[in-house]
């Protein structure tokens, strides 16, 4: 009898393989069962914390990240005690479908349960960029075009309808910045139209920020009451920041996670283009008066990969909650206030507030 045959024989016990037992595919079962069970991915307190701990990095050895599953982990700072860094810490967050879905991340097994890690961001290229002719300029000429629209008196009538409902806060994300030149690759890319093209894209980022400031306006117009309107982009220059605290802006959340922490039942959150999972944080820690924001709910695009702030089970189950309608636009409008008809006004069911657009 041949050997193997023998050792066929003798084999009492087939071997067990873990073939596909790996950590990232145990960990997105336990991130799917915690999240079908209610615990939240983030929490105001978190949130606070690790802005505090990032603007603070100079004097911080570690930073702590507690996880959803309720545990802690510290991550340690590569910048610690360096006079001045190159390096600037942002919060990155990682979404319920990053958790569940996507493919294993780079990092290690054991930041697989963090709904937010800290990344770094090379500030040199920043530390040199030119700023535009003026901005403070442009600010006012473009903020003066959307005020005298057509759109801006529609959509103040709309604002004075939540007049049913206390707002004290305007919460502003990912609404871009207003001064800084685009980088010398992206010229290059884009070719001669470059100019022009960069001209109108500030002008958005501009319009945008109008538009929060009527929301601020009208508010302590028609209701009386005491209103903050705040900020949060990451990607603002120092200039932009200077000319939005003169214009009545708090600038917050510097490291990505603050502004989300100020987020309650008596805000209105106005999200454009942020690299945050704006919609499910939200989701997770309160429901707003009134949600302002770029797009349709999606979650997948044509090519089955993820949007951008994608819609998540708990998003969906939130929008429960909100009547949705088109940001007003009229036919005879400016190319940059047109733009914002890509918008969508999500209002949270009020029983005794009217359809605002009941008349048009």
């Amino acid at each position: 009898m041949p050997d193997y045959a023998n050792q066929n024989v003798r084999q009492l016990v087939p071997p067990l393989l873990d073939y596909g037992c790996s950590q990232w595919r145990a960990s997105c079962q336990r991130a799917a069962d915690l999240y079908n069970a209610g615990i939240k991915l983030w929490r105001k307190e978190d949130l606070r914390e690790i802005e505090r701990e990032l603007a603070q990095s100079s004097v911080t050895d570690k930073f702590t990240i507690r996880r959803f599953d309720e545990t802690i982990i510290h991550i340690k700072n590569p910048m610690f005690g360096i006079r001045t860094p190159i390096w600037k810490p942002q919060v990155k967050f990682r979404e319920y479908w990053q958790l569940v879905f996507s493919e294993e991340p780079s990092s290690s097994p054991e930041g697989y349960h963090c709904s937010y890690l800290v990344d770094w961001e090379n500030q040199i290229t920043r530390q040199h960029a030119e700023h535009i002719n003026d901005p403070e300029l442009l600010f006012q000429e473009t903020k003066r075009l959307w005020d005298e629209s057509e759109a801006c008196e529609l959509f103040r009538s709309y604002i004075r309808s939540l007049n049913g409902k206390l707002v004290t806060k305007i919460i502003c994300f990912g609404l871009g910045d207003i001064s800084r030149e685009f980088s010398e690759a992206w010229r290059r890319r884009v070719g001669p139209p470059w100019q022009n093209l960069q001209n109108q894209m500030i002008e958005d980022c501009i319009t945008q920020h109008s538009v929060a400031l009527t929301v601020a306006d009208e508010i302590r117009r028609t209701a009386g009451v005491t209103v903050r309107l705040l900020t949060q982009d990451p990607d603002y220059s120092d200039r932009t920041r200077m000319i939005l605290a003169e214009n009545g802006f708090e600038v917050v959340g510097q490291f990505g996670a603050g502004g989300f922490a100020e987020v309650d039942e008596e805000s209105v959150v106005f999200s454009v283009f942020p690299t945050a999972p704006v919609k499910q944080i939200i989701a997770d820690i309160a429901r707003p008066v009134l949600i302002i924001q770029s797009g349709d709910l999606m979650t997948f695009n044509a090519n089955n990969e993820l949007c951008a702030d994608p819609d998540s089970p708990r998003t969906k189950q939130m929008w429960q909650d909100y009547r949705s309608f088109d940001f007003p636009i009229s036919g005879n409008e400016t190319r940059t206030v047109s733009n914002l008809g890509r918008l969508k006004l999500y209002l949270r069911s009020i029983q005794d507030l009217p359809n605002p657009f009941i008349s048009w």
